[in-house]
């Protein structure tokens, strides 16, 4: 097919066993041209977005994914929500795969499964899993940008395996694992010309490694096999290398109520702002001049109302969203009156 869109639905389980009798099983497949790396793939595009999935599967490895994508030249999956499967999302094989404003809860395996794709964006989702919430298998360059991540069982919130892209960047994200978890986040045998890790949040209370880095960056680390360092402690990390999550923070993060991911205050705002990113899960406004909060949400101090007055002793600037009314905006040296329409 050239494209297919699969929007808007609400699919309810309990499912058969077995990945193509997921909620969505769009299976393309693909195939090497001789022996050059050349792939060729037999689906277009696709579209998967605004649907509701409660897959209702009761085992770990009954096999049941909410949405399955394999083979397509370009894959986007936008914005759907899934519950109580084994899998979450799987793409593999996709040439372009964009997995953005997803939601998944209670997956029993990976929340996103992400294998042997090419250029790719995962970003302002809120994965939760009792396996590794993200895994990405053998990816070309990978952007993984406000994610907010809790791995509710005994392994990382992040598994990032292999990888011969020309860039890996892990920004802006939240990782959350509990006591129990052997780790925060694993990075192993990924080489490429760019890797930039920095500007995220890992919980506090793993008791055994923060992070583990082996064969990271054989360009840029130490010795021809790369960066290996297994970190103790989120200081050992940062210490431990000078060139990664320098501007990363460790605490443990509180959010608005069970299975609610959202953030209540300004204390994650030490994000850093791409363009490419703009607005979070909600849809809300992250701009560079109001500082940009890591994780999925960007906190919403609230709208400026017409009553209220605005001071300054160097001037000020107003950003959306504000409503419409006259305000009196009080700089250093004068008084005016500003009318927004």
């Amino acid at each position: 097919s050239e494209r297919i869109s699969i929007v808007g639905n609400t699919f309810t389980g309990p499912f058969p066993s077995g990945r193509s009798a997921s909620s969505i099983y769009l299976d393309a497949d693909w195939q090497a041209v001789g022996g050059n790396g050349i792939i060729d793939y037999q689906g277009s595009s696709i579209l998967v977005k605004d649907n509701i999935i409660d897959s209702k599967a009761a085992a770990y490895d009954n096999g049941v994914y909410g949405i399955f994508a394999e083979g397509w030249k370009s894959a986007t999956i936008q914005n759907n929500t899934i519950e109580n499967g084994t899998f979450g999302i799987r793409t593999s094989g996709c040439d372009v795969a964009t997995v953005e404003f997803n939601e998944v809860y209670t997956a029993s395996n990976n929340a996103l499964y992400f294998k042997l794709n090419g250029n790719s964006d995962v970003a302002n989702n809120i994965f939760t899993s009792s396996n590794y919430p993200i895994i990405t298998i053998n990816t070309g360059s990978l952007r993984l940008i406000h994610n907010t991540l809790h791995g509710t069982d005994t392994l990382a919130a992040l598994r990032v395996y292999g990888m011969s892209g020309d860039s890996l960047i892990i920004l802006n994200n939240i990782f959350k694992a509990e006591d129990n978890a052997d780790s925060k986040v694993i990075v192993t045998d990924v080489v490429a010309d760019t890797i930039r890790i920095d500007h995220n949040l890992y919980s506090d209370n793993v008791t055994d490694y923060t992070f583990i880095a082996y064969r990271l960056d054989a360009t840029q680390g130490v010795g021809d096999s790369g960066l290996e360092l297994y970190a103790v402690s989120f200081d050992d990390w940062k210490t431990g290398q000078a060139i990664y999550d320098q501007n990363s923070k460790s605490f443990e993060p509180v959010f608005a109520g069970a299975n609610d991911y959202h953030i209540n205050d300004t204390t994650y705002r030490f994000g850093t702002f791409m363009s490419d990113f703009p607005t979070d899960i909600d849809g809300d406004s992250r701009t560079a001049q109001i500082g940009v909060d890591v994780g999925a949400d960007q906190y919403d101090e609230g709208v400026i109302t017409s009553s209220q007055k605005i001071s300054s002793t160097s001037g000020i600037s107003i950003y959306p969203t504000i409503t419409n009314g006259t305000f009196t905006v009080e700089s250093a040296s004068t008084f005016e009156n500003v009318i927004i329409r």
